[in-house]
């Protein structure tokens, strides 16, 4: 299993980021891939960690595409999560 963390500062109060993150309705405007925030807390700006955990099928093989693709390919759309969230929060 394969893990990926993104981490954004986010100018928002708390409140707002974590209605945000919690509110279904909106997650398609900023989530790529969907989930859910497990914990949301911060004094003034708010610190947003997002992790995703997949798995690659396949042995050898399967590690090889993750290195050379997958990996990158779920970091992106975790950074752009996080910027999407950014970008909403704060307007």
């Amino acid at each position: 299993m394969s893990h990926i963390s993104e981490r954004i500062l986010i100018n928002a109060p708390v409140e707002k980021v974590r209605d945000l993150a919690l509110d279904p309705a909106k997650w398609s405007i900023w989530y790529s891939g969907l989930g859910e925030a497990e914990e949301i807390e911060g004094d003034g700006g708010t610190e947003v960690i997002a992790g995703i955990e997949y798995t690659v099928p396949g042995k050898a093989l399967g590690k090889i595409a993750d290195r050379l693709v997958v990996e990158r390919v779920q970091q992106r759309a975790a950074h752009e999560t996080m910027e999407r969230l950014k970008i909403l929060a704060e307007s």
